[in-house]
């Protein structure tokens, strides 16, 4: 998604109206680290043919042939598989780069029937109940199964991933295999990715567009070499401050192994650097002071990058 054969196919959704799509885009800074990880959104951003304000949108959109791939919820995915039907449109679930997250349930607060509530929660989260979020349709035999629509849900409970349940369910998959834990001390990037994407991407989306079809259109190595570290650049605010390019390429190595000499030198600087920005993030006048900020710099450095590739074609 990230590359030049995707420009203007890619469907995404606006992470300060998706939380899911926010989780998404937090998950890729952690996993990749916040350089690599903005690197690669970027391109994709610079890909994308539009910023949905509902992941519901997207699902559809790709399978009515008005992008070719798109970022969603794996149930609005899958659902959509398969009302389309016919192996025309899939759900991928990248191992270690998908966002995988329980549903919550809680009873409210004043609820008229607590207790009857309470019984329905811990119902819910029983075997028998939990299957059903996976069961396929008129299954032979079965006593409890979903008679018009499949939820296309997976089980919260790990004791239900076993080949007697999977085997009647329609997508046979674990998520337990597909996840894997973040070290201990990598932090969370949530609360500023919504902020980031719009200063970055959303608010000057055409600008992007422009600066990045200007890049793999370029023909001349040198000259798109120096035009992709032009627009890789960020504020100076939006810039993990490294303390030599050794620790920029090995971090996560460091980050990983407790005993290692520079850990918890990495641990510091991931504190300091995320620690203002949250703190930032919480007062509107810090959010639109800072948003101004960053869309003057990124419009400034798309603007250079379509220079350079004017340059290079005169």
């Amino acid at each position: 998604m990230a590359t030049g054969e995707y420009f203007n196919w890619i469907a995404l959704a606006d992470p300060s109206h998706s939380g899911s799509i926010a989780v998404t885009y937090n998950l890729i800074l952690r996993r990749l680290g916040w350089d690599d990880g903005w690197s690669m959104l970027r391109r994709v951003f610079g890909n994308a043919r539009y910023f949905a304000s509902s992941a519901s949108k997207i699902p559809i959109d790709v399978s009515a042939g008005e992008a070719a791939v798109g970022m969603c919820i794996d149930f609005y995915g899958r659902f959509q598989a398969g009302a389309i039907g016919g192996g025309r449109v899939a759900y991928v679930a990248p191992r270690y780069l998908t966002a995988i997250t329980a549903d919550p349930i809680s009873i409210l607060r004043g609820a008229p029937h607590p207790d009857l509530a309470h019984e329905f929660v811990l119902w819910l989260l029983r075997p028998e109940p939990q299957n059903l979020w996976q069961r396929c349709l008129h299954l032979p035999r079965v006593r409890v199964a979903p008679v018009r629509f499949e939820l296309r849900r997976l089980p919260v409970r790990r004791d239900l991933y076993t080949d007697q349940y999977i085997q009647g369910w329609t997508d046979q998959v674990n998520p337990f295999d597909q996840a894997r834990s973040f070290p201990v001390n990598m932090p969370s990037f949530y609360s500023v990715v919504g902020l980031v994407c719009h200063a970055m991407a959303i608010d000057i989306h055409d600008e992007l567009r422009d600066a990045w079809r200007a890049i793999i259109s370029c023909k001349e190595p040198v000259c798109r070499e120096k035009m992709i570290g032009v627009f890789d650049q960020m504020p100076a605010q939006l810039i993990l401050p490294w303390t030599d390019d050794e620790l920029r390429r090995s971090w996560q190595e460091n980050l990983q192994d407790e005993g290692h000499g520079r850990h918890h030198e990495v641990v510091s600087i991931l504190a300091k650097f995320v620690g203002p920005l949250q703190s930032g993030m919480q007062g509107q006048q810090w959010r639109v002071k800072q948003r101004s900020r960053w869309i003057k710099f990124f419009r400034a450095q798309y603007q250079q990058v379509r220079c350079l590739a004017e340059e290079d074609y005169w």
